[in-house]
């Protein structure tokens, strides 16, 4: 048999984790010694004296003719983790992953990173970030706002992810406005894209998308979509044609090479293209090209993204994301440095 010592101790730390998790919040009632006594299978005078330590620790108060209410949140221990969510790969956010280890530990705060190798999911996520707070309160969290977060767990538990900052992109309809945003201003991307074409002679581009047939819902949770409205605004005005229908096919996942030969078999076929991403335009569309007997860049100009060594291999412009100042700020906003809620940064044109 539990000895009457025993059972305090397992009424007193039961409610204790109750408080913690925010299963009762401030203000909220706790059930009554009576639903508790039949709840732990114990008599109420253990019951009492296991809420009364509550009540002396001051997470608890007697409220006549109310019950018992909670008076405050168990507090947790501060420390100096810094959560950095991401679960991209690419040069690009190993380089985000590398610099907000670095910076984070000139500022004293320790970085505790999860990445694709552990978890591609929400689930995935939402189970680190709950095994990341259950026994401290962490400094903050750096994530990067992909479709797979798990954005309603945040506004679950404001209380506990306060400080938390978003980079890069913010695939969510609506905004958090406890939470900080650097993101990349796509727009501009398109914008200097179609500068670029431009000031090139180019007159007909196309934008080759990657599928996102499984996950797309809607302009704010791709990234690729953004600035493919930000080319076909853009482009008119400088007398470059911008055909949308080949970004939607690929885009539903139409098959590429199939899809973009016949493109390039057309009399009017497009002069330049705009391609998402450096390993898409060096794997795939300049292999295809070859086999359409074009070359880059006599015959068709290319244009990628995320600015790396395949951009630099191959010879062809390619935006960068400018990684070390998005974390930068990312984290001025952590420590407090930086009190802008949100800013957006342009992305910058490397010519290789």
């Amino acid at each position: 048999m539990i000895s009457s010592v025993l059972k305090q101790d397992v009424v007193t730390e039961t409610v204790r984790e109750w408080l913690a998790s925010g299963k009762y919040r401030c203000g909220d009632r706790i059930p009554t010694n009576d639903e508790l006594a039949r709840m732990f299978g114990m008599n109420q005078r253990t019951i009492s004296i296991g809420l009364n330590r509550l009540v002396a620790e001051g997470l608890l108060e007697r409220a006549p003719r109310r019950g018992t209410l909670v008076r405050q949140k168990v507090s947790t221990p501060a420390s100096n983790a810094v959560a950095l969510v991401t679960v991209s790969e690419g040069d690009v956010y190993g380089e985000m992953a590398w610099t907000a280890n670095r910076i984070l530990q000139e500022h004293g705060l320790f970085p505790v990173i999860l990445d694709s190798n552990l978890t591609e999911d929400s689930a995935g996520i939402i189970s680190f970030l709950k095994r990341f707070v259950a026994k401290q309160q962490p400094y903050g969290f750096l994530a990067e706002g992909t479709t797979n977060f798990p954005y309603d767990f945040l506004r679950e538990n404001p209380e506990k992810f306060g400080n938390t900052v978003f980079l890069f992109r913010y695939h969510n309809p609506v905004e958090m406005p406890w939470c900080r945003y650097v993101l990349i201003d796509m727009d501009e991307m398109g914008r200097l894209a179609v500068e670029y074409f431009a000031s090139k002679g180019v007159k007909r581009l196309a934008f080759p998308a990657i599928s996102e047939r499984k996950s797309y819902m809607g302009p704010w949770n791709s990234m690729q979509v953004q600035v493919m409205q930000s080319l076909a605004k853009y482009a008119p005005r400088k007398g470059i044609s911008f055909d949308e229908s080949l970004f939607w096919r690929l885009h539903g996942g139409a098959p590429l090479e199939e899809t973009l030969r016949f493109e390039l078999n057309r009399k009017d076929r497009p002069d330049a293209m705009f391609v998402w991403s450096d390993s898409q335009c060096a794997f795939h569309i300049l292999p295809i090209l070859k086999k359409a007997g074009l070359s880059y860049p006599k015959d068709i100009l290319l244009l990628g993204v995320y600015n790396t060594p395949h951009s630099e291999k191959h010879h062809f412009p390619s935006f960068d994301m400018c990684a070390d100042n998005v974390v930068k700020i990312g984290i001025e906003m952590l420590t407090g440095e930086c009190k802008e809620q949100k800013i957006v940064l342009p992305p910058r044109l490397v010519e290789h």
